[in-house]
């Protein structure tokens, strides 16, 4: 590859995030979000400090955003909760995409009788009410953080296992890949050299995508108090 090549090829997603304002308005969103996630912290009060002597305190200098009936300041526990947010969803979209490429790709890759028993496994995940099974696993463990990543993340491997099954057994009939059997290459390195590596962009673009509503169900299981717990 050439240097003109290479640097038209690093110049290709600062093109594409030109043509296209609202591309850059979510990245902004984005690193904003991050941003403040990672420095807040760092920059406001502790979010547990309790002032009974500003209890509910309107907004002013010492506290922007005033504080809660502890005398919590309101901004530092927001910007807390933004990187507790990210952070939980950040780890199931993880998860998920773990669980999402060893299932499918197994049940694809195996085929035969594995492939019909894990092919269930999925379609009876994807069938039952996500919000309801995510309640019942919480009820069974417990509240708090943990049990309910763990919950969420239960409801939500089987869409990247069926999409990684579905990437994994079109990838059979590639040319490349019988080229690769033909000479005599082990079924392990074809997975890990030819398959895996599409697998692996095609789920993960798709988990990218869903972390906005992975978000969402996260605040909203924990706004029935299944979530992080107080303080």
């Amino acid at each position: 590859m050439s240097a003109r090549d290479s640097s038209a090829g690093g110049r290709r997603p600062l093109a594409v995030l030109g043509r296209h304002g609202e591309l850059r308005v979510g990245a902004v969103i984005a690193l904003v979000l991050l941003a403040v996630a990672l420095l807040g912290p760092h920059l406001t009060k502790s979010p547990n400090a309790v002032d009974y002597a500003r209890q509910l305190t309107s907004p002013g200098r010492q506290h922007l955003l005033g504080t809660d009936s502890a005398g919590r300041d309101l901004l530092a526990r927001t910007v807390a909760g933004i990187g507790t947010s990210l952070g939980a969803a950040l780890l199931v979209m993880v998860l998920t995409t773990a669980i999402g490429l060893v299932v499918g790709g197994v049940a694809a890759f195996v085929g035969g009788p594995v492939d019909a028993l894990l092919g269930r496994l999925i379609d009876v995940m994807l069938g039952l009410p996500s919000q309801v099974v995510a309640l019942a696993i919480v009820g069974a463990l417990g509240v708090g953080e943990r049990n309910l990543i763990l919950a969420v993340t239960v409801t939500s491997w089987a869409e990247l296992a069926r999409l990684s099954r579905s990437v994994v057994l079109d990838s059979r009939t590639r040319l490349d890949i019988a080229a690769a059997r033909m000479a005599g290459v082990t079924p392990i390195r074809v997975f890990t050299g030819h398959v895996l590596p599409g697998q692996l962009a095609q789920t993960l673009v798709v988990a990218a995508s869903g972390l906005g509503s992975t978000v969402l169900t996260l605040a909203g299981l924990s706004f029935l108090g299944l979530g992080a717990q107080p303080p």
